[in-house]
């Protein structure tokens, strides 16, 4: 009766209105973070029909709101607690020995529960259901690579990385599927932000940008690209070999040893 008088809200109403309007925060620097946003965002992309929508993450209360499609805007707030490690694990870590601390850029990801539940909160606020994940999603993200690591040698860099796979499943095949390494130089135009692969890419050592790439199985998940300039600073970027497989967060830029400080080194 007295919403007709004058606008009274519910305590969730009002906590949705507060979160609306609450301040934008950026990604934090950390191996949790990064991923988690890189992931979801690749989730969206490969949604036909969510590919448009603008991600924003809010300094949100403490209150119940996880997420808040604005339609107007098109886009979907997030509270910033989604890309905290110890406010997703504050009631039992996912993995008992899992460290706390996850900020090192090299630290394992295995945290796609995380991405799955934010991801179903999400949609069931753009479409005011409760759909579940789909199939394609939990397996690009089970096979997103994390651990990137880039080792320099003379004139070339070792690049290797892990994925959330198990042994026993890389163990049903010959060697598994392939994966597809693209060591970028640092001013390409890529920018590493890449959420999707495209097969389309043409058939040889070079990808449209111009930049190396490779392919590896992911019993093996190493690669390594020599002929570089040491002058130059390389990062790498690896997704499944697959149309639309999700890119995982990029590698730390790296520069290849110069012939001739290993020679002086050597003397």
């Amino acid at each position: 009766m007295l919403r007709a008088h004058c606008p009274i809200r519910t305590v969730e109403e009002e906590q949705q209105e507060q979160f609306k309007d609450a301040k934008p925060c950026i990604v934090p620097d950390t191996t949790f973070a990064r991923a988690v946003d890189q992931a979801l965002r690749a989730c969206f992309a490969l949604l036909k029909f969510t590919d448009h929508i603008q991600i924003v993450y809010i300094r949100g209360s403490t209150g119940k709101v996880d997420v808040y499609f604005d339609k107007g805007q098109g886009s979907l707030k997030i509270h910033c607690r989604w890309l905290d490690f110890a406010c997703m694990h504050h009631r039992s870590l996912c993995r008992p020995w899992s460290r706390t601390n996850l900020a090192d850029i090299t630290a394992p990801f295995f945290c796609c529960h995380v991405v799955e539940e934010v991801l179903v909160r999400s949609l069931a606020s753009m479409f005011k259901a409760h759909p579940t994940s789909r199939l394609a999603e939990v397996i690009f993200m089970r096979q997103i690579d994390h651990r990137i690591q880039l080792k320099p040698y003379p004139g070339g860099i070792l690049v290797s990385w892990e994925d959330n796979e198990s042994e026993s499943v890389r163990r049903l095949g010959p060697s598994g599927p392939d994966y597809h390494v693209v060591l970028h130089e640092d001013n390409c135009a890529n920018s590493g932000t890449a959420l999707l692969h495209d097969e389309a890419a043409l058939p040889n050592d070079v990808v449209p940008c111009g930049c190396r790439r490779q392919f590896a199985r992911q019993t093996h998940r190493m690669c390594l690209f020599t002929g570089l300039s040491h002058t130059s600073t390389y990062y790498a970027m690896i997704s499944l070999y697959e149309d639309r497989a999700f890119y995982g967060v990029p590698s730390d830029r790296v520069s290849p040893e110069s012939y001739e400080k290993v020679g002086s080194l050597s003397l």
